[in-house]
């Protein structure tokens, strides 16, 4: 995603909440995964944004933001005690 290309996956543990801007396939459906290849490669437009969306997601998880997210959630409970 950081690479603002368009991503498929499966849908396992967490990654559906991820993976928001891509293609996913149940786990062990060959099939489903082939479709979802075959459909990206067959659709340019879908490919690039899918691919700008997902480079817009991966900024929500830059470590640098999450730390000072959370430091600053950390003074407002400070402040409030």
């Amino acid at each position: 995603m950081v690479c603002s290309k368009p991503i498929i996956a499966v849908r396992a543990s967490a990654v559906p909440e991820v993976a928001t801007h891509g293609l996913l396939a149940e786990p062990d459906n060959a099939r489903e995964l082939a479709n979802a290849l075959l459909k990206l490669h067959a659709n340019p437009a879908m490919r690039d944004d899918l691919g700008r969306a997902g480079a817009e997601t991966v900024k929500r998880f830059d470590a640098p933001l999450i730390a000072r997210e959370f430091g600053n959630l950390l003074n407002r409970i400070a402040e409030s005690g």
